[in-house]
């Protein structure tokens, strides 16, 4: 009996430990920042095919666009102010610094938030 409650608790902490999650990116939302570096000017959201697809994997987000984007986070995570994300700081295969937000407010979005522009992207897990 031992061995089987150890046999199932080792497995279940190989899953966890090992686990990932995916996620499809259906839209596309792009804002760019004006001159004085107060606020967005969004462009139109435009969906996406659907074979877009994002990795969360520990604290890399991979998402697999024709151009691979991959964001490396850094801690603490940090929640935002209404409840209903959560964002950490993070550097892109540039090593340029970022924000990207994981957010739920009338939908599923990943957000990368540079000094000058924004992309939004719109997803079901």
């Amino acid at each position: 009996m031992k061995k089987l409650i150890l046999t199932l608790v080792l497995s279940l902490w190989t899953i966890i430990s090992f686990s990932q999650v995916w996620a499809k990116a259906v839209s596309l939302t792009i804002g760019v920042r004006d001159d004085a570096y107060s606020k967005f000017t969004w462009g139109e959201t435009k969906s996406l095919p659907g074979d877009i697809l994002i990795k969360f994997d520990d604290q890399e987000v991979t998402i697999y666009t024709e151009d691979i984007q991959f964001y490396q986070t850094l801690k603490p995570e940090y929640f935002t102010e209404d409840g209903n994300g959560s964002y950490w700081f993070a550097v892109d295969e540039e090593r340029k610094r970022c924000k990207l937000y994981m957010y739920n407010k009338g939908g599923n979005v990943i957000m990368i938030e540079y000094d000058d522009v924004c992309i939004i992207y719109g997803v079901l897990y």
